[in-house]
């Protein structure tokens, strides 16, 4: 007897496909792995240490949050938790050697994760999705290279506490969480946060202002010398900012692979240069300079924030361009992708509902006369 096939039933829409949360979160990851190791080249154990702080905090928060949620073996977290505390102490106690005790402890949090995640497959999901590692390395995008260690860690622990798990975990947040964390840490440290850049056109220790800062005050003559370093090799900003081409790249492999839509980034970096035009700036250089590549293509992007409809990632995407020239030009900070993103996404729920499609089949009731 022939064997019988089987027939699976269930509500529409009948679409179904392999991809999961893990392989997006994989793609997102390869995708901003060359931005990532040419800022290791460029910045070396400081850019290290900054990416690995972010990424290692933030996949922990996310294993504690729900051991502690779930009341599941807490107590083999209280080590790992001991090794941070005792962290902190040292922070004032022997500033020397914080860096050292930096990697100890990333290390330890590291086979803490390990552990806790293969110790028990239904917890382990929370991190093993690599969602948290993820929000790790885009805060550490948005950091830049001299930040303080103990801030990229407590950013890292911010972005999945407050910015993600709060709200009842992936899926619900309403901000970006690795955004929230920027927009908090600049709050907290505003200083440690906007003077420890690298100066652009090589790195030789000392620190100065970033190119779009630099080009806020009028301090650059030629803004067309800035066009190589920021497209190939910029050490003048945030981590993720050493090449718009690497960046560009990897978006565009995200778009190839349809992990990410084309109209949000599209209409976002078109904004900026047309806005650039009308505003007398220079197009190309407001679009290298800066956030916007990285906001545009990895957080702009990001499926729980944004909008789902492609009418709604237009609107989203010329949004975001439009207040991140507005307050580029007309508010006191240089830089603006972080408060034009977590604006829109605090209106992507308008948005979606303004511009929902007719539904096939139902017709308009007619107006009462």
């Amino acid at each position: 007897m022939a064997e019988e096939k089987k027939f699976y039933v269930s509500v529409s829409p009948h679409v179904r496909d392999g991809m999961d949360v893990s392989k997006i979160m994989g793609s997102v990851l390869l995708a901003l792995a060359p931005t990532a190791l040419w800022a290791l080249y460029l910045f070396g154990l400081s850019g290290a240490l900054i990416i690995g702080m972010t990424v290692f905090a933030a996949m922990f928060t996310e294993v504690l949050w729900h051991r502690v949620r779930d009341h599941d073996r807490v107590k083999g977290l209280y080590p790992y938790i001991g090794a941070v505390l005792a962290l902190l102490v040292a922070m004032a106690v022997a500033p020397a050697t914080q860096p050292a005790l930096a990697w100890l402890v990333m290390l330890a949090l590291a086979a803490g994760v390990y552990d806790h995640t293969h110790s028990r497959k239904a917890a382990g999901k929370y991190a093993t999705d690599w969602s948290a590692a993820v929000t790790g390395l885009l805060l550490a995008m948005c950091l830049p290279p001299k930040t303080e260690w103990w801030i990229a860690f407590i950013g890292g622990a911010v972005a999945i506490a407050l910015g993600k798990e709060i709200f009842g975990g992936l899926g619900f947040n309403i901000f970006n969480p690795a955004l929230v964390s920027r927009a908090i840490l600049l709050m907290s440290w505003p200083s440690l946060m906007t003077s420890t850049w690298f100066k652009n056109l090589g790195i030789d220790g000392s620190t100065s202002a970033t190119p779009l800062a630099l080009a806020k005050d009028k301090l650059i003559k030629d803004v067309g010398a800035y066009y190589t370093p920021l497209a190939f090799r910029n050490t003048g900003g945030s981590i993720g900012e050493v090449s718009a081409v690497l960046l560009l790249l990897g978006g565009l492999y995200l778009i190839w692979k349809e992990i990410i839509d084309w109209r949000i980034p599209a209409t976002y970096v078109g904004t900026v240069a047309l806005l650039a035009l009308v505003m007398k700036a220079d197009p190309l250089f407001s679009v290298l300079a800066g956030g916007v590549m990285v906001g545009a293509f990895f957080m702009a992007t990001d499926y729980v924030t944004s909008c789902s409809s492609n009418n709604g990632k237009i609107i989203f995407g010329i949004g975001c361009g439009l207040i991140t020239m507005v307050l580029r030009h007309y508010s006191g900070a240089a830089e603006a992708v972080t408060g034009a993103i977590l604006f829109m996404n605090m209106l992507t729920p308008l948005i979606d509902r303004s511009v929902q499609p007719r539904l096939f089949g139902v017709v308009k009731e007619a107006k009462a006369r």
